[in-house]
């Protein structure tokens, strides 16, 4: 019952930070870009490339100070604590400008490139530490399959609560009164994770071997298992990014959405999503977790690919309910595998580095984002897309190849690597 107790905060406090943290990052980019044309595609484009880079970098700095702090709450929580109040303000202060107000293109991407390096800060922090804490709560992986699913099942429920209620909130109260909402539901659920992250602490500072940054370093991008692991889930987590940040202006232009036709779209697919995690974790139960997340990773890019098919409200329906199911493995693979590999780290070497192993693979997920997005913006460029006021002659084509195209590829390249990874980590598991 503890566990049960354990697992279900743990769920609420990412279906909490999903909630908020979805509002930025599926609806900033085209707030800025398209609803209100403050910026260009180009300018949104440098921005984003600018801050992930950036926010690469605090990944690894955030990581080691993790590992270097010291307190009767261990080396996680107290980040936690401090961090959580400030994520729905930076989110809330993203929407604070619209295209009344009399500044200049350079002010607006400066204030949205400084936001977003705000917001992304503060989102590594807990993300970062959050995760950190996830192998030393659920030991097995029974416990770990079983949290993962239930974690994603509650994350999938958010990201269907924003992207479906936001497009008709936003109409009536404005993007600053959708965040007030989610931050008023958001606030009495971290508390509820906070409270139940109590653990032994001493985990922390079990294993005897002294902790160096340089060592981790070396350990990290000298292991080719690793690298290749965390390539390919930075293929596969970069394509779903861009499609989350994409889709609002894919919904206007290729399959001319109405806002209640949209958000019903994303009803059904979270829901079809939902349901498929249940069928996951039994395909996980079956097989394991490693030739399930090979098979979640190679039949990714096919969902990605049935975006190229639809032209209406009907038909993306039809497509959506079909190969939407593909998502659930994407989702909850990546956590069983990497604490396979903190366990892999811990048994070798004998230090808990759990935070800055995560902040170097999220470091490489960052790289893998930005070459995505100058593609992205490349393509849009050439189709001749600039912003929602100046759209091209064929916007609809444009984000259709984007979409239905470049992002497979995407994909694509991650499940190749995942193939790879499968292959050569057997030998971890034979030496461990």
């Amino acid at each position: 019952m503890k566990k049960q107790s354990l697992v279900l905060r743990y769920a609420l406090g990412m279906f909490a930070l999903t909630l908020v943290g979805q509002l930025y990052h599926s609806f900033s980019y085209s707030y800025y870009v398209d609803k209100e044309a403050l910026i260009s595609l180009s300018l949104a484009t440098a921005s984003k490339v600018i801050f992930i880079l950036v926010d690469g970098v605090n990944d690894v700095i955030f990581g080691y100070l993790s590992e270097k702090t010291k307190s009767k709450m261990g080396k996680r929580l107290p980040w936690i604590i401090y961090s959580f109040p400030f994520f729905p303000l930076c989110v809330l202060l993203t929407y604070v400008l619209n295209h009344t107000m009399n500044f200049s293109s350079s002010f607006f991407f400066m204030y949205y490139l400084l936001i977003s390096i705000l917001f992304e800060n503060i989102s590594t922090i807990l993300y970062i530490n959050i995760g950190a804490l996830f192998p030393l709560l659920f030991k097995n992986e029974e416990e770990r399959s079983s949290a993962s699913s239930f974690r994603h099942a509650l994350e999938v429920i958010a990201i269907g609560i924003c992207l479906t209620l936001t497009p008709l909130l936003q109409e009536k109260i404005d993007y600053i009164g959708v965040c007030v909402i989610y931050g008023i539901i958001y606030i009495p659920l971290m508390l509820i994770l906070l409270k139940g992250l109590k653990h032994d602490y001493s985990l922390d500072y079990k294993y005897e071997t002294k902790y160096s940054f340089k060592q981790t370093i070396k350990d990290f991008f000298f292991n080719k298992s690793i690298i290749i692991y965390h390539l390919s889930s930075s293929f596969v987590l970069a394509s779903l990014s861009l499609l989350l940040t994409l889709y609002p202006m894919y919904a206007r232009y290729t399959l001319k959405l109405k806002p209640y036709e949209q958000s019903i779209l994303m009803g059904v697919l979270f829901i079809c999503c939902l349901l498929s995690l249940f069928i996951w974790n039994k395909i996980i139960k079956k097989i394991g977790h490693r030739k399930s997340y090979v098979l979640a990773y190679i039949s990714f890019p096919i969902m990605l690919f049935s975006l190229s098919i639809p032209h209406n409200f009907i038909e993306s329906l039809f497509v959506v309910t079909i190969f939407s199911p593909l998502c659930g493995g994407v989702l909850i693979t990546p956590d069983l595998m990497s604490s396979e590999i903190l366990d892999f780290d811990k048994k070798k070497n004998k230090v808990s580095r759990e935070a800055s192993f995560m902040s170097l693979g999220t470091l490489l997920q960052r790289f893998v984002i930005v070459i995505s997005t100058l593609f992205m913006s490349v393509i849009g460029s050439l189709f001749g897309y600039i912003d929602g006021g100046s759209p091209g002659d064929n916007p609809a084509f444009t984000f259709r190849i984007i979409s239905g195209v470049l992002l497979p590829l995407i994909a694509l390249s991650g499940g190749i690597l995942s193939v790879v990874y499968y292959k050569l980590s057997k030998k971890d598991i034979n030496d461990s």
